[in-house]
C-alpha cells in the first residue's frame, strides 16, 4: 500500500542505487535523496528487527545507526513493523491529491493555498505576489464543473488541455502484458526518459527473447490510436516519445493523423522526435474538431508515453470555470476606496 501511495523503500539510496556516484545515494536523512523522506535515516536492506550489521562493500565501510527497521517500508518481518513516519504520511496525502484525485466521485480535495510573498518595496510602495496553490488553480466553482470538465485542465485564458483517455492498436501486445496501448493513456509517467520503460506503449512483441522481432507492416507501420474524451478545435498537440532506436536516420514517427469528429483524417506527415523532450506541434484544422490521433512508426522499439491535445484560448469547455478573485485588505486600512477584487496574482500598494 505504501508503494501505491507513492512511497519508496527506506533503503532506497543505499541498497537501491545505480553506483557509488549515484546522485540519489542517501548519506544523511534527506527530502532530496533516497526515499525522499527526511525522518527515515539511511539504511541498508535488512530483515533484522534491529540496526543492520556494519557494511563493507565497494562503496566503503559504513555503520548505520537509528535505522527505520520497524517502518512498514522496510523488509523486516511483519511482527516488527508498526509505523509510517510523518514525512511518509505527508507524502501519501500529496500523492492522493496529485495522482488519484480524478478517481474520487465526490468531496474533491481542496486546493492548498500558499501565502503571498513580497516581491518589491520602497519607502512609499510594496508589491506582493500570490503563489499558485500547490494543486491546480483556485476556482470559484467546484473543481469539477457541472459539465464534467476538470477546471484544473483550464488555463486562465481558457485554454483547455486533455490527455488521451482511450487507446488501441492492431499490434499484438507482449505476452507478459507490458507495453499495452493503455500505457499511453493519461499524463506522462515515465520516470527515466531515453531508457526502455514499462510505463509506455511499444510495438515490441517479446520482453524475454530479444532475438525475436516482428517487423512493423511495410504499408502503414505499427499504429497506435489515441482518443480524447472531448472533441476540440486544437491549437497544439504534445507527444511524449520517451524511447526510440536509431534506424537509418529516418523520422521515428512515420506519420501523425488527426481524426476529426466525423471520422476524416488530416495527415501531418513524418516527425523527428527526441526522447528527452516532448514533441510539440502547432495545429490549424480550419475550425474542425479533432477527437483522436493515429500515430504510425516503423521502429519496433519506440515507446510512446502520452499525448495531449490543447485548444485555443476561450474554449467553451472552460466557460464554467471562473478563477478565484483576490481581495486585498491591510492594516492600517486603505485611506481611499479599497481596490476591487482582482484576478491577477500581483498587486502593488502605493
Amino acid at each position: 500500500m505504501g508503494h501505491i501511495f507513492g512511497l519508496y523503500h527506506v533503503f532506497k539510496g543505499v541498497s537501491e542505487r545505480d553506483s557509488c556516484d549515484d546522485p540519489c545515494q542517501e548519506i544523511i536523512p534527506s527530502m532530496e535523496t533516497g526515499d525522499l523522506c527526511a525522518d527515515t535515516a539511511p539504511t541498508t536492506k535488512s530483515k533484522a528487527c534491529h540496526d543492520p550489521e556494519a557494511v563493507n562493500d565497494t562503496c566503503g565501510f559504513t555503520i548505520y545507526h537509528n535505522t527505520p527497521y520497524s517502518n512498514y517500508m522496510s523488509y523486516t518481518d511483519d511482527n516488527c513493523t508498526n509505523h509510517f513516519t510523518p514525512n511518509q504520511v505527508a507524502r501519501m496525502h500529496c500523492y492522493l491529491d496529485l495522482v488519484y484525485q480524478k478517481w474520487l466521485t465526490d468531496n474533491h480535495p481542496a486546493p492548498v493555498p500558499l501565502p503571498p510573498i513580497v516581491t518589491g518595496q520602497s519607502t512609499n510602495s510594496v508589491s506582493i505576489y500570490w503563489l499558485p496553490p500547490m494543486r491546480g488553480s483556485l476556482y470559484q466553482s467546484p473543481s469539477f464543473h457541472a459539465s464534467g470538465i476538470d477546471c484544473g485542465a483550464c488555463e486562465k485564458d481558457g485554454v483547455f488541455h486533455q490527455y488521451a483517455f482511450q487507446a488501441s492498436s492492431p499490434r499484438i501486445c507482449d505476452t507478459s502484458g507490458y507495453w499495452t496501448p493503455e500505457e499511453a493513456v493519461g499524463p506522462p509517467d515515465v520516470e527515466q526518459p531515453c531508457e526502455p520503460s514499462l510505463q509506455a506503449w511499444s510495438p515490441e512483441l517479446s520482453l524475454y527473447d530479444t532475438n525475436v522481432t516482428s517487423p512493423c507492416p511495410e504499408t502503414e507501420g505499427c499504429t497506435l490510436t489515441l482518443r480524447f474524451l472531448h472533441p476540440v478545435i486544437p491549437h497544439r498537440l504534445t507527444l511524449w516519445v520517451t524511447y526510440s532506436s536509431s534506424i537509418s536516420g529516418n523520422p521515428a514517427v512515420a506519420n501523425i493523423e488527426l481524426i476529426t469528429d466525423a471520422g476524416n483524417g488530416i495527415y501531418l506527415g513524418p516527425q523527428h522526435v527526441f526522447c528527452d523532450m516532448p514533441l510539440t506541434l502547432r495545429l490549424d484544422t480550419n475550425n474542425v474538431a479533432i477527437s483522436a490521433i493515429k500515430l504510425c512508426t516503423f521502429d519496433e522499439k519506440m515507446e510512446i508515453d502520452a499525448a495531449m491535445l490543447s485548444s485555443g484560448p476561450s474554449s467553451p469547455l472552460c466557460s464554467g470555470c471562473q478563477p478565484v478573485l483576490y481581495r486585498v485588505q491591510r492594516q492600517p486600512p486603505f485611506t481611499s476606496k479599497s481596490p476591487p477584487p482582482q484576478m491577477e496574482q500581483t498587486f502593488t500598494d502605493r
